[in-house]
């Protein structure tokens, strides 16, 4: 994965992996050229339609305080206080030298060029 597009969506609800998908699978049409979308509800960041995200801002990452789905690797991740739960919005992104997605199906993974448009 090497982009990301910002899509808004103040109504999206997703508390259970692998249910009610569809405003994910919608989100993700708006993707364009990009590999996914990262999803701002109520002008926060949350999500990808895959995975939770991380910031790295100040040499420390930083994960949504309140992501759509709390996924076990950000679980494990802040209980090893390897991420810092915080408000993130979309202007944090310009201070961000990196970006990461993580699932348990791929671990932590950072974005290669970390391109988000």
């Amino acid at each position: 994965m090497t982009s990301l597009r910002l899509v808004i969506d103040d109504a999206i609800h997703y508390p259970l992996k692998y249910t009610h998908r569809d405003g994910l699978n919608s989100l993700f049409e708006h993707r364009d050229a990009c590999d996914d979308v990262l999803i701002v509800k109520n002008g926060i960041l949350k999500d990808t339609t895959i995975a939770n995200i991380a910031l790295l801002i100040d040499g420390q990452w930083f994960t949504p305080q309140t992501p759509l789905l709390y996924g076990t690797t950000r679980a494990r991740l802040i209980n090893e206080d390897f991420l810092i739960p915080a408000v993130l919005t979309p202007n944090d992104i310009s201070n961000a030298r990196k970006i990461a997605i993580m699932n348990a199906m791929v671990g932590f993974v950072e974005i290669e060029n970390g391109i988000i448009t």
